[in-house]
């Protein structure tokens, strides 16, 4: 599998990339910047529409620079719809941005979100962000093994 990464962080994105790789074992394609489309504001559903009308089903994430927000759930860092992600790299550091952009992938990949202490436990506030560990859990491990064999 090969993941297409968008974004509006020239420094950020080789770092991801190599993340990604190192912890799903899948090549990552820097796609470079993708425009914002006029009046997409900070709407995630309109974003990935926008993103799904770019890449179809190919697997891929977009770093984009603003806050996120989706209609009646409110802020948020990144939002997973199918083989597409958003990933907001707004006051995010560059661990914590690591860790939620392997967040997302992993929905990508097909794993949903975990109660315990994992990459894949949900993120309400940037210290829950930065708190969560950056390695999955053994039970998502192994549906993430399951998910990925042929």
């Amino acid at each position: 599998m090969i993941l297409w990464l968008y974004h509006d962080h020239p420094k950020e994105a080789p770092v991801l990339a190599r993340a990604i790789a190192h912890l799903y074992g899948i090549e990552v394609e820097d796609r470079g910047r993708l425009s914002m489309p006029a009046g997409a504001q900070q709407n995630a559903a309109f974003l990935l529409r926008h993103l799904e009308r770019r890449s179809g089903a190919h697997p891929t994430l977009w770093l984009v620079d603003r806050s996120l927000f989706f209609p009646r759930t409110g802020e948020l860092f990144g939002c997973a719809a199918g083989r597409l992600a958003l990933l907001s790299g707004a006051d995010l550091d560059l661990d914590t941005l690591v860790k939620e952009a392997l967040h997302e992938v992993g929905h990508i990949l097909g794993l949903d979100h975990c109660k315990g202490p994992c990459l894949m436990s949900l993120s309400r506030s940037h210290e829950e962000a930065r708190a969560k560990p950056p390695v999955l859990c053994p039970d998502c491990s192994a549906q993430l093994e399951r998910l990925l064999s042929p």
